[in-house]
């Protein structure tokens, strides 16, 4: 009897080494209460995962790849987004919110444009009527969303029966 050995190898992207340096600092940093290096970890995590890599390494993206995998029919590509996903639950189980708040780089965009130093002051009256007019420009742009899917499907020769929606 013979015995065969399969050999597994599963190599990491280079994007989760640079997550796991950043994760290690961020974490360092949050323990010793060296707050400075917060900037320095969200200003990283921005510069090179959302700028340069293009990619969220979050939950949400992880949840997203999943179902769009599951539903294009392609198992073989579940692995790494169910591994980034096990991997974020882990470290937010073990070590609380640091990665969103000290490495998520969505978290990033929102800490540096909504600081109170960049904050537009509008009279009460202008900011009444934004705050109305907000409903306006949502209804404009789903309605031509809404006429852009069924142009397109007529010039397809596509007929959708959910209310013109495309995927």
């Amino acid at each position: 009897m013979r015995l065969i050995l399969l050999r597994v190898s599963f190599k990491l992207p280079f994007k989760f080494y640079i997550l796991f340096a950043i994760l290690f600092i961020a974490t360092y940093g949050f323990y010793k209460k060296i707050y400075w290096l917060r900037y320095v970890t969200l200003i990283s995590s921005l510069a090179y995962l959302g700028f340069y890599q293009g990619s969220c390494l979050c939950s949400t993206g992880s949840l997203e790849s999943i179902f769009m995998y599951i539903g294009m029919g392609r198992y073989s590509n579940l692995g790494v987004s169910l591994f980034r996903l096990g991997i974020l639950f882990a470290v937010v189980y073990f070590f609380g919110n640091i990665f969103c708040g000290w490495v998520c780089h969505k978290g990033a965009v929102q800490e540096f444009l909504y600081r109170e130093s960049f904050a537009i002051r509008v009279p009460k009256t202008l900011d009444n009527i934004l705050k109305k007019a907000r409903y306006f420009f949502l209804f404009l742009i789903t309605s031509f969303l809404h006429i852009k899917c069924i142009f397109i499907a007529n010039i397809i020769g596509y007929c959708c029966d959910n209310g013109g929606v495309i995927t």
